[in-house]
């Protein structure tokens, strides 16, 4: 059955939850059972999110449910998100709440709850009438999200490296730079460094498959480092790393999608 899930905050350090709007969304242990791996979901923003319009302002599917960034917290992880350009209001013209059909409400305290097939897919299509069609959602996190994510991992990573090394010897590569991030001049060769950053509590990251091929070629000229469980606001964060040569027997890599082409016609 569908849930909904009420957020006003898309960045962990905006709230006291980890939620990243399109990306995942942290919910106290309580609502485990209300929750299950391929619902699909609404996004409800409350009289707190007001300044951004009150209602319900996208949907998508939930994914893997892990534990969250407290012991009594869980995080689920989600898919196929799309935001409303306009949040759907959460009264009908007639005065009837679109969540329940009626003119009573629902507890708009709980931050999960249930909604039945019927009444999503009547918000759902609201939003769908909209003026404006709603947006699909990146893959990852907004823009400014990811740049503040980025920024902190790899300065951190900087300061481990340039005590390791000293900071003459420490090199921040341009923006996009192809299979690193980092660079470390040494007169054996140098040290190529790729930076991962992330929100949740376990040291998960993604690579393309050109920075996992330069990670291989390299061998022990390559690293990877993971800073994990980030709060900026409180600047507290965890980090591992291994070297290429190590990567494939150290994580556990798995395709993170195919890619093909479809033919126009096929044989049965």
């Amino acid at each position: 059955m569908p849930v909904i899930f009420v957020t006003d905050a898309p960045t962990l350090w905006e709230s006291s939850y980890a939620d990243i709007i399109g990306v995942q969304y942290e919910f106290p242990a309580r609502y485990r059972n209300l929750v299950t791996e391929g619902d699909r979901f609404l996004y409800y923003r409350g009289s707190r999110g007001a300044a951004q319009g009150v209602g319900y302002f996208g949907q998508g599917i939930v994914g893997k449910i892990g534990q969250g960034m407290r012991a009594d917290h869980l995080l689920a992880a989600l898919h196929d998100v799309s935001l409303y350009a306009e949040p759907v209001p959460i009264k009908d013209d007639e005065g009837n709440y679109l969540e329940t059909g009626s003119t009573t409400g629902t507890n708009w305290a709980n931050g999960v709850r249930r909604i039945d097939d019927t009444r999503f897919d009547s918000i759902a299509l609201r939003a769908e009438e909209s003026a404006t069609p709603r947006r699909s959602f990146p893959t990852f996190a907004d823009p400014a999200h990811a740049s503040a994510m980025e920024r902190y991992s790899v300065a951190v990573v900087l300061g481990l490296l340039r005590d390791e090394f000293g900071a003459e010897q420490v090199l921040e590569m341009p923006v996009n730079n192809p299979g690193f991030d980092i660079e470390v001049v040494l007169p054996d060769g140098d040290l190529h460094v790729e930076v991962k950053g992330t929100v949740l509590p376990t040291a998960s990251f993604h690579l393309s498959e050109g920075q996992r091929g330069h990670a291989i070629s390299r061998g022990v000229g390559w690293r990877l480092y993971v800073v994990y469980a980030i709060n900026v606001a409180e600047k507290t964060h965890e980090v591992v790393w291994c070297s290429g040569a190590d990567l494939e027997s150290r994580a556990d890599l798995v395709p993170a999608a195919w890619s093909g082409t479809l033919q126009k016609t096929w044989k049965s």
